[in-house]
């Protein structure tokens, strides 16, 4: 089967309301100029954004590299269906 099939056509980039993670956010807003433009979406107060492979692995790079991000608790942002890998 042609892998590209299994592919999503889209992925979203989500904000999840049950993390626990202010200084995430602190620094999220901080640091706002640096951010891809589907953070600046969720930081200016949408919590579902639709990405491409690409730009929710570069949303990721860029959340998990901000002072507050835990690895070990729920995470404040997350892609649906599944995180993409980089290509």
């Amino acid at each position: 089967m042609d892998e590209a099939l299994l592919e999503p056509a889209y992925f979203a980039l989500r904000v999840c309301p049950m993390a626990e993670s202010p200084e995430w956010w602190r620094s999220a807003r901080s640091a706002l100029g640096g951010a891809p433009p589907a953070m600046r979406a969720i930081l200016a107060g949408r919590t579902r954004v639709e990405v491409s492979a690409e730009e929710a692995a570069a949303a990721l790079d860029w959340a998990r590299s901000l002072r507050g991000w835990d690895p070990d608790a729920l995470a404040p942002v997350w892609i649906y269906p599944a995180a993409p890998t980089k290509a």
